[in-house]
């Protein structure tokens, strides 16, 4: 079980000590949305499921790296990224899906809200992680944004 190991390592340790079940998962102790790779996909940290997104609502929306933001149509809302493309993972705060924030820190609990995303008044937890679903549905973390560091081959 692990979280966050590169494709290419995932192969490399296949070769080298057979076929052994391998899960990764997504998530963090602060998050309102997880992914686990339960059928062992390689390279993938989780897979989309309908019953799964009802739940724990989410979305991965176009985000702007050069300008460290969400890009929002004319409208001002939020763009949900196509099937391939990379974008900004985005949980939906809610009754069964909070976000207590950081302890004694109200300025970067807020930080991780983002608001009027698909409708007025909606709010959702900023995950700070870009991430691509593929056309299957199985989920790939591409990059840690922000002011936290995520490292993929396990090393900080």
């Amino acid at each position: 079980m692990g979280n966050g190991i590169r494709a290419e390592t995932w192969v490399n340790f296949l070769k080298r000590f057979g076929n052994i079940r391998i899960c990764e998962c997504y998530g963090a102790t602060e998050s309102n949305v997880s992914f686990i790779n339960y059928v062992g996909k390689v390279g993938a940290v989780g897979r989309e499921h309908f019953l799964h997104k009802m739940s724990s609502p989410y979305a991965i929306i176009r985000y702007d790296t050069e300008k460290e933001e969400p890009v929002r149509n004319s409208k001002g809302f939020c763009i949900e990224v196509p099937k391939g493309e990379t974008g900004l993972l985005v949980g939906k705060i809610g009754k069964r899906t909070p976000f207590s924030g950081y302890a004694n820190n109200k300025e970067q609990t807020e930080k991780k809200k983002l608001r009027d995303i698909f409708a007025r008044g909606d709010l959702y937890f900023n995950s700070g992680d870009l991430l691509r679903i593929d056309s299957e549905g199985f989920v790939y973390f591409q990059d840690r944004i922000g002011d936290t560091f995520r490292s993929v081959d396990g090393t900080n």
